[in-house]
């Protein structure tokens, strides 16, 4: 029987058996880096990457991916761990808003001066 997405936050506040919840989180990255995109990328090909936000977004994920093994081996969560998810999720939002508001910026300068030798 397959549990719901919202399952594994439950399982992991009621108390019960806390390891059972990382399952479902790891299975649901694994199907949104696989299927999902494999999928998008079979019905949109071909299509441009940008090379920075692809790498920043794979970098993260990578890392979170790492972090949430090594609670899952260490079998227990510490307070700091769980701080640490939550401060790494506003790290990376901070980030992806940093780079997006560069690249806006850029995109900007871009079409301004392409503007000005056209005029």
């Amino acid at each position: 029987m397959e549990l719901p997405m919202c399952s594994p936050l439950l399982l992991l506040l009621r108390g019960g058996q806390p390891i059972i919840g990382f399952g479902p989180i790891l299975s649901a990255g694994t199907f949104v880096s696989a299927f999902v995109v494999g999928f998008v990328a079979l019905y949109a090909a071909p299509f441009a990457v940008d090379l920075a936000p692809f790498v920043r977004d794979v970098m993260f994920y990578l890392t979170a991916a790492f972090f949430l093994f090594y609670v899952y081996l260490s079998v227990e969560i510490f307070l700091w761990q769980a701080v640490g998810f939550v401060a790494f999720y506003l790290f990376f939002v901070g980030i992806v808003f940093s780079m997006d508001l560069g690249y806006s910026s850029i995109g900007g300068e871009k079409n301004q001066s392409s503007r000005n030798g056209r005029e």
